[in-house]
């Protein structure tokens, strides 16, 4: 498999001499509404979503953290990385997922927090909400529900850590979120509802008000397809670039800090 990113089709097309591009256009969001909309089932499990969380298009800011990324573990934890992944075999995250204790929880939780500090900075007030969304539903967990609502574990860094970040925040995420958020290529099922949960954070992303997105391209997406004005921050760039498709190849709008994800503060 070949991952074949807009910019790297670009730089194809324009070597043949194109000049027409639209992924960063308000054409790329035009198109995907004009092919794809929401099945009614999808529709439906859309607004039981917002009306739990009490969100209302434009009115939040969404919120990005691909966690389950195979070279960001390699690069973050290094040689170790395969101690966090849940299930030894076959190995990869994007399969098994990690375990939010010791190093998994230091990397993943810091990740989280440096993210949800990022889109802070956007916040119109702190009663805002923040949708948090991720392919680590137990990191979800532990940001929206875990932290804030049981005692703080004085002889855990990582909690004292979290508490007063998010005291200061309002984190909302779907009520389902303990049900497995499936990665589409990796995991081939036959029931399309157990993809609901994806698309639905996808259109969730697109409705926010901004998005803050780091590794993945899953909320870049989401903001592309809402219009190259989209409101949005990067929490996190890439630090290698092995599959073309895989490098934002975008500098701007980065916060402080974010080059490398374990050095997130």
């Amino acid at each position: 498999r070949f991952h074949n990113g807009e910019f790297f089709l670009e730089d194809k097309l324009r070597a043949l001499g194109e000049t027409d591009m639209i992924h960063l256009t308000p054409t790329f969001g035009w198109l995907w509404n004009t092919v794809f909309t929401p099945s009614p089932g999808l529709s439906e499990y859309i607004s039981k979503t917002k009306q739990a969380m009490g969100t209302t298009a434009g009115n939040y800011v969404a919120v990005h953290c691909r966690i389950h990324y195979p070279l960001l573990l390699r690069d973050s934890l290094g040689a170790t990385y395969r101690d966090v992944i849940k299930t030894p075999e076959p190995g990869l995250p994007d399969h098994a997922g990690i375990i939010l204790e010791g190093a998994g929880k230091e990397f993943g939780v810091g990740v989280g927090l440096h993210a949800l500090q990022c889109a802070r900075t956007l916040l119109q007030d702190d009663k805002e909400p923040l949708y948090f969304f991720s392919d680590a539903n137990n990191l979800v967990e532990y940001l929206t529900r875990n932290v804030r609502d049981t005692p703080v574990n004085q002889s855990d860094p990582i909690d004292v850590k979290a508490q007063p970040i998010l005291e200061k925040v309002n984190v909302v995420a779907r009520p389902d979120i303990s049900d497995r958020n499936y990665h589409i290529d990796a995991v081939q099922i036959a029931e399309p509802r157990l993809y609901y949960a994806l698309f639905a954070d996808l259109y969730l992303a697109m409705e926010a008000r901004c998005v803050v997105f780091g590794y993945g391209g899953f909320g870049r997406f989401a903001q592309q397809l809402t219009g190259p004005n989209k409101c949005y921050l990067q929490h996190q760039l890439h630090i290698h670039n092995p599959f073309f498709g895989h490098s934002l190849k975008m500098r701007d709008n980065v916060c402080k800090e974010s080059s490398y994800a374990h050095l997130a503060e």
